[in-house]
């Protein structure tokens, strides 16, 4: 979530100048600006990865409880096990 919230405030709020120095190998200085945006983006993002997490799991709970003989094929995931001794 790092690179992609740094690569999105890069592109939402980058000067030409920064531009610049990244084009050369320099490291740019970040603006307070590029700060509040990278920090909101970071951390939003892994709130949306995890409100998904969560729903994804809520929407597998509810269909399990739907069927819990699963006579409807796995919905999820399929993990193999080895049948026990």
């Amino acid at each position: 979530m790092h690179d992609i919230a740094l690569i999105v405030t890069l592109l939402l709020t980058g000067t030409p100048g920064q531009y610049e120095l990244l084009r050369n190998g320099w490291l740019p200085r970040p603006t307070q600006e590029q700060v509040d945006v990278f920090t909101v983006l970071s951390w939003g993002g892994l709130a949306l990865v995890g409100a998904v997490g969560v729903a994804w799991l809520l929407a597998e709970a509810r269909a399990a409880r739907r069927d819990p003989a699963g006579r409807a094929g796995p919905g999820g995931w399929r993990i193999p096990v080895r049948p026990g001794p």
